[in-house]
């Protein structure tokens, strides 16, 4: 049964998300660009930003002041699961966006295939984020308070707005999956969650 809602709350996430599904018109297959020279794929992150840019650094993706260089035609794909468990996965999934704009200028991208760590989030699941990063995401996108740092309850509270339609997280998610939420096809191979 919990299986069964699962699917069915990633299912309507990903139509919520969808710009073309939300103005009721027909959902298109995604395509794939053909100019991906070189795909680079990394999963599972969980919130280890020194892990992730220690990876894009040996890659040959991102230089040591964690800047895009990757050639053109070069295409980071996460494979999910950037979300949660550590504690710095608010900063991950930022880093990743504006990586993103800084690969489409240099003819590259960036993209994330949804895990069920996202999927989770986006549920207002906050059970396996650290306190330390709801309130990275509160303060990213809430008005600043007082005692933030004794305010565990609306720090939570904040990263659940954020994952919601609408929030920052959310926004984040949307622009690095695109039209192709749960799967990613460049060239012959698809990159999925597993």
């Amino acid at each position: 049964m919990a299986r069964k809602l699962y699917a069915i709350a990633l299912a309507t996430y990903c139509i919520a998300l969808n710009p073309t599904t939300r103005q009721g018109q027909r959902q298109r297959r995604p395509q794939s660009p053909s100019n991906h020279k070189r795909v680079v794929a990394i999963g599972d992150v969980h919130g280890d930003l020194d892990a992730l840019r220690t990876c894009l650094r040996v890659a040959g993706v991102v230089d040591t002041s964690d800047a895009w260089i990757g050639a053109p035609g070069t295409t980071l794909v996460s494979t999910g699961d950037v979300l949660d468990r550590g504690d710095e996965d608010w900063e991950c999934l930022a880093y990743l966006h504006t990586l993103q704009a800084a690969a489409r200028r240099k003819r590259g991208d960036v993209c994330l295939v949804l895990g069920n760590h996202e999927v989770l989030n986006v549920l207002g699941e906050m059970r396996f984020a650290s306190t330390k990063s709801w309130h990275a995401a509160a303060e990213a996108c809430e008005p600043p308070r007082r005692n933030v740092e004794r305010d565990d309850d609306w720090a939570r509270r904040a990263r659940i707005r954020a994952f919601a339609p609408g929030g920052a997280g959310a926004a984040y998610l949307a622009d690095l999956c695109g039209d192709a939420p749960v799967g990613r096809v460049c060239g012959d191979t698809l990159y999925c969650h597993g």
